[in-house]
């Protein structure tokens, strides 16, 4: 019988809820940020270890033998308590819904981010990867993504999203895999997921897509004063 096992990778990125506090920010360099920590129940239980004990394992998709990388985003309050959670990347319903009630079960539980020593809502991502000992998911991944890469190339744009999707369940911290996708998506005149994956594609630390994003930005403006102006 093959090896079950839950790995935990802890914050692709963390970052200000730039909405709320855009007017605040000053030159690059010049403000003193602090992340969210974990402080647990009694400050003696890491993140990773909460987050196993809390995780209750769907019987249904680990008899089925579904493996894949759920990434999900949430955002720390000033008082230490959770808001919005929600899945970036999902695997499948059973295992997304189990990451989340594990995730909001440290609601209360974290010490708030701070800039200029006042406390402040920042996000935080988190990776569950659900896989099999022994199992070559990310193998697998880059094996989709080349595929689908040459199919991006031919201009079969509809099938290489169906190969890139397979890629970014198994590893979903690949910045080129969603710009390529987002390029396909462009191409097949899905401008919205183009634009998800190109600002996923910078999320994940990658400028490979900033000139693109400008441009889908751009349109989007534009056929909205389209739009408007028709309809005077």
């Amino acid at each position: 019988m093959r090896s079950f096992f839950l790995m935990l990778v802890f914050a692709f990125y963390s970052s200000f809820a730039f909405a709320q506090y855009e007017d605040e920010f000053k030159e690059p360099g010049t403000m003193n940020v602090l992340e969210p920590t974990f402080k647990g129940i009694n400050e003696t239980v890491d993140i990773n270890e909460f987050l196993r004990e809390n995780l209750i394992y769907p019987k249904n998709a680990y008899k089925t033998g579904i493996e894949g990388t759920v990434v999900i985003k949430f955002e720390i309050l000033p008082n230490g308590t959770l808001s919005d959670v929600l899945v970036v990347n999902s695997v499948c319903p059973e295992y997304d819904d189990a990451v989340i009630k594990a995730v909001k079960a440290s609601s209360g539980m974290w010490t708030p981010g701070t800039k200029d020593g006042q406390a402040v809502t920042m996000e935080k991502e988190m990776a569950f990867v659900f896989k099999y000992e022994g199992s070559e998911m990310y193998k697998n991944a880059q094996l989709y993504a080349v595929k689908a890469n040459k199919l991006l190339k031919e201009g079969k744009y509809k099938k290489s999203i169906k190969l890139y999707n397979k890629a970014i369940v198994l590893c979903p911290n690949c910045a080129f895999t969603f710009y390529h996708r987002g390029l396909a998506r462009y191409n097949c005149g899905d401008q919205k997921g183009a634009i998800l994956d190109l600002q996923r594609t910078a999320d994940l630390g990658s400028h490979q897509a900033d000139s693109l994003l400008k441009v889908l930005h751009n349109e989007v403006i534009l056929a909205k004063e389209t739009v408007k102006a028709n309809s005077q």
